[in-house]
């Protein structure tokens, strides 16, 4: 069953898409998650309770409704959809909406651990706060 399911090329194609999904919305994550997880770990703030609620949105949101707003947001009649459509850019169904969706629901996972992380690190590890 597996051999026969890896020659048709429409399996290929979602595998292919899945991967590359995860790999670029991993990299947004990395890239966006951890200056934010340090921020909270490392500062205190005025509003730092409110951005921390923020970071937490996507986990307390149901998905498809997640994903009514992505749609919504970035949809060629609404939200950010038509400033991106002057410009030809094109969220909805393409491989950018569906790493968005994905990079917005798991940023918040990724944001948690390195915050928590970044706790746990001892100060005479912490070369940049001297000792």
């Amino acid at each position: 069953m597996i051999p026969k399911a890896l020659s048709v090329i429409s399996f290929l194609q979602a595998i292919e898409v899945t991967v590359v999904m995860s790999a670029l919305s991993a990299v947004i994550a990395i890239v966006m998650g951890t200056p934010i997880a340090y921020v909270m770990a490392r500062y205190e703030f005025h509003l730092k309770s409110v951005v921390d609620a923020v970071i937490d949105i996507p986990i307390m949101i149901p998905h498809i409704i997640v994903g009514i707003m992505i749609v919504l947001a970035f949809a060629s009649y609404y939200g950010l959809g038509p400033i991106l459509k002057a410009h030809g850019i094109n969220f909805i169904n393409t491989l950018w909406g569906a790493t968005t969706a994905v990079a917005f629901l798991s940023s918040t996972y990724y944001i948690r651990v390195v915050e928590a992380s970044i706790r746990m690190i001892s100060p005479k590890w912490r070369p940049w706060q001297g000792r």
